[in-house]
């Protein structure tokens, strides 16, 4: 009998390695989604950098556009 005894915890640890792993690739694309999403968002620093007056003041007008949006539901 303790053989299955074995085996039984041995598939335990191996769904557990599994589920982490899972885990960390949904965290790992989770993070990599928050990232791009932050670097592509219009921000106060990246439309004051702009030398061009229109290009700037598109910017600020798609950054009021983005800060005036109601919150999703």
């Amino acid at each position: 009998m303790p053989n299955l005894s074995q085996e039984s915890e041995s598939r335990e640890a191996k769904w557990d390695r599994i589920g982490t792993g899972v885990s960390l690739v949904v965290l790992f694309v989770a993070v990599v989604i928050i990232a791009i999403w932050l670097i592509s968002a219009p921000s106060f620093e990246k439309c004051g950098a702009l030398t061009n007056k229109s290009e700037r003041i598109v910017c600020y007008e798609q950054l009021r556009e983005e800060l005036l949006k109601s919150p999703a539901k």
